[in-house]
């Protein structure tokens, strides 16, 4: 696959009618090849129904600006659970391996930030929780891991048995984000 935009990304709706119909489940994601795209697999910016169960296994990733990207922002965020990705090759990621990111805008021409940095009661935050990233060889990436959102927006991630090659981070985890790392070998060129 090569696209102009992001290769695999599941969308779970914006707003009210996105949760009433529910979260995107019981999905496989499984033998894929993404070649020249913004992110290999990717979860939102749109996500307010949600994502449940979704196993991502034995993908590869390659050229693509990102590898594994989760994007929201308040008012188009929801809940993650049960997301599970494993076996994933990539080479020549510009930018990051995997990227949890809270405060996306959708940059289209004519499009411009909106103050997202303080949630506001009562809107659809981003709450990317309960994602089991393993068995992940990168070979190439600019960083590693980089993680940024308002506190409670990224957690109870976890990134283990995993080997990724950087020329410029290891990792970039902002303080308010919960990010497990366990056994990932990072290596620098």
């Amino acid at each position: 696959m090569d696209a102009g935009d992001d290769g695999i990304c599941m969308k779970g709706g914006v707003g009210q009618t996105a949760f009433d119909y529910g979260p995107c489940e019981d999905i496989l994601i499984q033998d894929n090849t993404v070649y020249h795209a913004h992110g290999g697999f990717v979860i939102g910016s749109d996500c307010s129904g949600g994502m449940k169960n979704i196993v991502v296994r034995s993908n590869t990733f390659s050229g693509t600006d990102t590898g594994l990207r989760f994007k929201s922002s308040v008012g188009r965020g929801g809940k993650t659970q049960n997301i599970y990705i494993s076996d994933i090759y990539m080479n020549d990621i510009k930018d990051e391996a995997v990227v949890f990111e809270t405060t996306y805008f959708d940059n289209h021409v004519g499009a411009a930030p909106s103050d997202q940095q303080q949630p506001k009661e009562n809107l659809f935050l981003p709450d990317f929780s309960d994602i089991h990233i393993s068995n992940v060889v990168c070979r190439g990436t600019k960083t590693g891991i980089k993680a940024n959102g308002a506190k409670g927006m990224v957690h109870d991630i976890v990134v283990k048995d995993s080997k990724i090659f950087y020329t410029g981070k290891a990792t970039d985890i902002s303080e308010e984000c919960d990010v497990t790392i366990q056994n990932v070998d990072f290596r620098t060129f």
